[in-house]
């Protein structure tokens, strides 16, 4: 007879609820990826646009204030990603909410 987990059942009766992405994650969670391959492209383009603009001060000023804009964002998406894929790692392993 195959031998049955005590923890689940003790943690279902502490009122713990497995883990699971909320609405909101779910959507986020399917489209961060693409998300940030977007910001990676946009800020490149920024980049070629800054080197093609060298002798022009004030359009070099607008460029790089906005490249430094579009780099806080990926950068707080990579930190999003990261969070969201070690949820799903958690999620896939079947753990209980804390």
């Amino acid at each position: 007879e195959p031998r049955r987990e005590v923890a689940p059942a003790r943690e279902r009766a502490q009122g713990k609820r497995k883990l699971r992405f909320s609405f909101r994650e779910q959507r986020e969670f399917e489209t961060i990826d693409a998300d940030i391959a977007a910001l990676e492209e946009r800020s490149a383009r920024l980049e070629a646009a800054m080197d093609a603009a060298a002798a022009d001060y004030v359009e070099l000023e607008r460029l790089g204030a906005e490249k430094s804009a579009v780099d806080e964002e990926l950068a707080a998406k990579v930190d999003r990603w990261v969070y969201l894929n070690e949820l799903n790692e958690r999620i896939q392993r079947g753990e209980y909410e804390d």
